[in-house]
């Protein structure tokens, strides 16, 4: 159910909105790069010298929250597996006088989910102020290296103004996307848990139907039968099977064994 609901809104957040987002500030981030190298090629590569480092480190970042938002999907989806489950049997934790220790069994659920994604947090805020940083030494390396250039006269103090506007436009619409880039990658994460559920074989076949008197198994599914994939996937399901036409008279169990786990 968490991945019905919870995944697949960070899958359609991750394809509208992050998706869009992403478009807006790479193409302002670019337009505004064209115009620093317009202005003085020296000092726009200066105030870009920093985007490689920082487009390495949201590489492994991204491999990062890809893999740790999987996890906060599942502690989530045990979250409301355990809510669900005292929820739809209430009346028996009662019966039992269970409620406290089902509140704590929720509450661990709830701290374990919490922790998880915590651990996301902090490191995409890590990121987040790592760029923000970037930014911030890449404008002021701007500000020192142009005002030698304007002392020198290699440079007006109405260009350097405009230099500075447009590295803040680069600059903001750059560190957006490390954001951005972040949602996406919680998308791609939430989508394979998804494309794990669509994936899924049965391991019993499903909509199987007992073989007419004196037909065998085989015959009686079709090749394009959805319970023939499952069929090959439940070799043990087939030998221990067994269709009888019709039952007549009295049915007895002998060596049936039942026990708990």
């Amino acid at each position: 159910m968490n991945r019905l609901s919870s995944d697949t809104v960070i899958v359609q957040k991750a394809l509208t909105a992050n998706v869009a987002q992403m478009l807006r500030n790479s193409f302002t981030s670019i337009g505004a790069a064209v115009m620093l190298f317009s202005l003085s090629p020296s000092l726009a590569a200066l105030s870009l010298c920093l985007i490689p480092p920082v487009a390495l480190g949201g590489i492994g970042f991204g491999r990062y929250v890809r893999k740790q938002q999987g996890r906060v999907q599942e502690e989530l989806g045990r979250t409301l597996e355990v809510a669900g489950e005292l929820l739809s049997h209430l009346r028996t934790v009662r019966q039992f006088a269970s409620e406290g220790r089902e509140v704590e069994r929720f509450a661990g659920a709830v701290e374990r989910s919490f922790e998880q994604g915590r651990r996301v947090g902090v490191a995409q805020a890590a990121f987040d102020g790592a760029v923000y940083l970037a930014v911030d030494l890449s404008l002021l390396a701007v500000l020192f290296y142009g005002g030698t250039l304007v002392q020198s006269g290699a440079m007006s103090a109405g260009d350097l103004t405009a230099f500075l506007m447009y590295s803040l436009y680069a600059g903001g619409n750059l560190a957006g996307l490390s954001s951005v880039y972040a949602e996406l990658m919680k998308g791609v994460g939430a989508s394979r848990r998804i494309i794990e559920v669509a994936d899924r074989v049965p391991e019993l076949p499903l909509r199987l139907q007992a073989p007419s008197h004196g037909a065998s198994l085989s015959s009686s599914l079709s090749s394009s039968s959805p319970a023939t994939s499952a069929l090959e996937h439940s070799s043990d399901f087939l030998s221990t099977s067994v269709f009888l036409p019709s039952v007549a008279g009295e049915v007895e169990f002998r060596g049936v064994e039942f026990a708990y786990p």
